[in-house]
């Protein structure tokens, strides 16, 4: 029966050296070489989205003439440059797309009216705190119902 350093010897086709081979330990000969990775291409890149590639071409700087000279300024500026003109001769379809583009830009506004009615309890302490006019303002959707 061979010895485990014996097969360990003949495993790494090493008969004069013993090295045991296990659990951590490659063989000698099957380890990565110094200054070599073992996965010498590396992670392949991912496919960018379209989102990030046209975002990516709108960030870009081109020349444009203004006037008597030139300015450089982004593709996306150069674009609601074009769109707006377009809108301003008239055509229809531009002014549309300024619209969605405008309302998905801006960030919607905060001034929207809660549409809570009042606990009876609120109720009371807002007629203790201003009286009986207090519920007579518009709070909520009971008091738009009309009093007939």
């Amino acid at each position: 029966m061979p010895t485990a350093s014996s097969q360990s010897a003949r495993i790494g086709n090493v008969a004069s050296k013993t090295y045991d081979v296990g659990y951590g330990k490659p063989p000698k000969a099957t380890r990565f070489k110094p200054g070599k990775s073992g996965n010498p291409k590396g992670r392949p890149k991912e496919s960018l989205s379209l989102k990030t590639i046209l975002q990516r071409e709108l960030k870009q700087m081109i020349e444009i003439r203004d006037g008597d000279g030139t300015r450089r300024i982004t593709k996306r500026e150069a674009l609601v440059k074009t769109l707006m003109v377009k809108a301003i001769k008239g055509d229809l379809s531009t002014v549309k797309a300024l619209i969605v583009i405008a309302g998905e830009d801006t960030e919607p506004e905060n001034n929207t009216v809660d549409e809570q009615a009042l606990s009876p309890a609120d109720q009371a302490q807002l007629r203790h705190l201003l009286g009986d006019t207090a519920l007579d303002m518009s709070i909520g959707p009971q008091s738009r119902k009309r009093k007939d």
